[in-house]
């Protein structure tokens, strides 16, 4: 299965074989930005989808929005909008989704909980 992130407003589940729709997932755009001076998240340049233990990440560029995505069904899981300076999904590592931009943020795999930004607020 290959998991694509359009940056135009939708996330899809194809079929690696033969590029079947298994799933598409819509989420709501960004449409109040400033093009003068556009909010960090319209900076996110390729940002391919993350998988890990039947979750799909996604930072799409047209929303603030980092979101949580059951692989089978395409159902958000969660979302968070902690992180919309982030440019990057880098990973998972154990419990943790890790993304990063001018700082390292991570999240909670289960629930999107933010547990830690580097560097803290104020330093």
């Amino acid at each position: 299965m290959l998991y694509y992130n359009t940056n135009l407003g939708a996330i899809c589940a194809l079929r690696a074989r033969d590029g079947f729709i298994k799933w598409l997932a819509l989420y709501e755009r960004d449409k109040g930005s400033d093009w003068n001076n556009p909010a960090a998240h319209y900076y996110r340049d390729l940002a391919p989808c993350v998988y890990d233990r039947g979750r799909v990440f996604a930072a799409p560029a047209d929303s603030r929005q980092i979101l949580a995505l059951d692989a089978e069904t395409g159902l958000v899981l969660w979302e968070t909008s902690h992180a919309a300076e982030a440019s990057q999904l880098l990973g998972v590592t154990g419990e943790h989704l890790i993304a990063a931009g001018d700082k390292v943020w991570w999240f909670q795999v289960e629930g999107g909980k933010l547990d830690c930004v580097w560097p803290p607020p104020g330093s």
